[in-house]
């Protein structure tokens, strides 16, 4: 039966494919160098931690290093952010007896370092190492001046605290991080996959359902040339007999099962993306017509020109999208909408 089939039709399926194929390669990718960054980060936690103060005075200062101090006094809080009037995080000065460290810690993080002071254990901070924003070395600055009488700029601060903090939530929450969004892209190349089979199946379907002579009629309509109206490079055409949609998997509609037509507009957070057409047919099915990957006034006015061919190929179709449409529709073929 194939040989009966253009190979303009047969090449939608492949190129389908072939597309999917490729969106599955570049989220493996993106999975696998997200899941190197999250390995990365969890061989640094192995190795021995770098003191804090070392790590300040060296020349090779970067971000994600990995970082100790242990430290002698309550930590000492300097700011915290809100988003959303909710805390997202606090700052706080660490003492080791001789320098002033900063960090980033969580309240669970705080109670548990006082609490080993308060008990006479060694009470270390790691973590790994992050740009001080400039919000707070401005914060700090004010601490500086109002706590200790020291009176600093930008340029000066950098004597007493660096350029890093130090914030030990990365220990976990980057790498678990990495590790999700890695899981998250393998899922959908999977979710790929699954609709390159569930296309597939589509397509053989739509083999199984035509005879050898109906595919003779398609295909010597389609190489014929002519047609009622056209778009996107004849791979979506109105023929004698046919709707012939070719982007994507091949779809091929009869006029004579077409129970109702309507011009359709795809949203994304409420923003129209596209434009295309709804066409029932009797067995109750959508069939979707994309016209265009936009939705200006142009745009539209090409679907609606290319849909009213259609309602003139379907003269017995519910035309447009309405409650008395949507009624006849649901009474007379069962299509809920």
């Amino acid at each position: 039966m194939m040989n009966e089939i253009p190979e303009v039709i047969k090449s939608g399926l492949k190129r389908t494919r072939r597309n999917y194929l490729i969106l599955m390669a570049l989220l493996l990718l993106v999975a696998a160098a997200l899941l190197m960054v999250g390995v990365s980060i969890q061989n640094k936690l192995k190795t021995a931690p770098m003191h804090f103060l070392d790590f300040l005075i060296s020349e090779n200062q970067k971000e994600m290093t990995y970082v100790y101090v242990d430290i002698l006094d309550d930590p000492w809080e300097v700011a915290y952010r809100t988003e959303d009037k909710r805390v997202i995080a606090r700052y706080y000065f660490l003492w080791d007896g001789e320098y002033i460290y900063l960090a980033k810690l969580t309240d669970g993080e705080v109670q548990s370092l006082i609490g080993d002071l308060d008990a006479g254990r060694t009470t270390r901070v790691d973590g790994f190492t992050r740009k001080i924003p400039n919000d707070l070395k401005k914060i700090c600055i004010e601490v500086f001046e109002d706590e200790f009488g020291i009176i600093l700029n930008e340029s000066t601060l950098e004597d007493y605290l660096g350029l890093y903090l130090v914030d030990p939530s990365y220990k976990t929450s980057e790498s678990s991080y990495y590790f999700f969004a890695s899981g998250s892209f393998v899922v959908f190349a999977l979710l790929a996959v699954v609709n390159i089979m569930v296309k597939s199946r589509r397509f053989k379907t739509t083999l199984e359902n035509r005879s050898h002579d109906e595919w003779q009629h398609i295909a010597y309509e389609y190489s014929s040339g002519y047609y009622y109206a056209s778009l996107n490079k004849n791979r979506l055409v109105l023929t004698e007999n046919f709707i012939i949609n070719l982007l994507g998997v091949p779809d091929i509609i009869r006029y004579s099962d077409v129970v109702w037509v309507f011009g359709s507009v795809v949203r994304n957070t409420g923003v129209p993306i596209a434009t295309g057409i709804s066409v029932y047919t009797r067995d109750a099915k959508e069939h979707m017509l994309p016209t265009a990957t936009g939705a200006t006034k142009g745009q539209t006015n090409q679907r609606d020109e290319f849909m009213y061919k259609i309602m003139e190929r379907c003269p017995n179709a519910l035309a447009g999208y309405s409650n008395e449409a949507r009624a006849a529709a649901k009474e007379y073929y069962g299509i809920n909408r």
